[in-house]
């Protein structure tokens, strides 16, 4: 399988667009907390998508904690949270999300520690744009564009890394990632805490320093396995920087 490679806005899946739109339906409306969306079959053929895709961008507005899906009732607008909730994780029956945070601190701590030195200058201002989207995300409470800019930073990080089968295992593991990236975000609050926690591996990067680069990723992973109620240990203390305003 060819590992996941970053993909900017413009390159976006149809689930994703699709969330973006649903999103950005229910400001312009001003639908409020337990509101019912249309009917999913008015949804696909408003938005001019199949019901699968719809499925799968309801699917991950469930996730982020925007919707709340109801078997045989509908799809409802969901309360904001600004503290922890149980998780919604719906690949239970695979792994848990205890499981794939345990595998991505020890996969994407080793990338970060590779690519730190080894990432082109292109790609380091791509790694900056990104952390930078999630800050900018963050502030006008778009949680779909922040779970994108967030996957475009982790993917970037991998793809720089030099080690093959790293990619490997990143792109076969790439549906379980982007789903524990997106499960700490029910909590809208703590998408500035991640925007830090982007920008502390983002100054290990300008600075080429693989060890600091390492450092900051576990932390961030650990951090954001704690906003998902797991706990996987302390880890060294690190800097935080503040996003740029």
């Amino acid at each position: 399988m060819t590992p996941a490679r970053p993909r900017g806005r413009e390159h976006r899946s149809v689930p994703m667009k699709t969330a973006e739109a649903i999103e950005a339906m229910i400001r312009a409306r001003g639908l409020a907390p337990g509101d019912q969306l249309p009917a999913q079959r008015t949804l696909a053929q408003d938005l001019g998508i199949s019901r699968p895709s719809l499925r799968e961008a309801l699917s991950v507005l469930e996730t982020l904690g925007v919707v709340r899906i109801e078997i045989g009732r509908g799809v409802f607008v969901a309360p904001r949270e600004n503290g922890p909730r149980a998780p919604s994780w719906r690949f239970g029956e695979s792994f848990t999300l205890a499981e794939v945070f345990e595998m991505r601190l020890a996969v994407e701590g080793l990338a970060a520690l590779l690519a730190a030195p080894r990432m082109p200058q292109p790609a380091r201002e791509a790694l900056a744009a990104s952390a930078q989207a999630m800050g900018n995300a963050a502030r006008r409470g778009d949680v779909v564009g922040a779970a994108e800019a967030d996957t475009v930073f982790h993917d970037l990080v991998v793809a720089h890394c030099g080690n093959r089968l790293l990619q490997e295992v990143h792109g076969r593991t790439h549906a379980l990632t982007t789903e524990s990236q997106r499960v700490p975000m029910v909590a809208r609050d703590s998408l500035f805490d991640t925007t830090d926690e982007h920008f502390a591996i983002l100054a290990a990067f300008v600075e080429r320093n693989g060890e600091r680069a390492r450092a900051a990723m576990e932390a961030h992973i650990r951090a954001a396995a704690g906003r998902a109620g797991i706990h996987l240990g302390a880890g060294p203390a690190v800097p935080m920087l503040q996003a740029v305003p």
